[in-house]
């Protein structure tokens, strides 16, 4: 008997789209040409060097000093800031474009 009103709300909260931010490794849905080029410096394979070059990328686009700076698994850069009061929280960034994401 009460197994339906069960099953009713966990229909319900299993059809509620998830909120979460946008992902960064989807494609740009921009129609058109898109060329890239890219280049580096150093150990291509150095992941740790690539989180370097974001961090000083972030400070210099944004102002933001980042204690650092790492890939996430969906692709956005994930930067970890101090907020004015002292705490420290978590911001997002294409890392492409460098614009923060939510």
């Amino acid at each position: 008997m009460r197994l339906l009103p069960n099953l009713a709300v966990a229909l319900v909260v299993a059809a509620t789209p998830a909120l979460a931010r946008e992902r960064c490794d989807t494609p740009d849905p921009t129609p058109g040409l898109k060329i890239e080029f890219h280049f580096g410096l150093g150990d291509v394979n150095d992941p740790q060097m690539d989180e370097q070059l974001y961090q000083m990328q972030i400070k210099q686009k944004h102002g933001i000093d980042a204690r650092s700076v790492r890939v996430s698994g969906d692709g956005c850069l994930e930067a970890f800031v101090q907020a004015a009061d002292g705490s420290w929280g978590v911001q997002y960034y294409d890392p492409d474009t460098f614009e923060r994401v939510n």
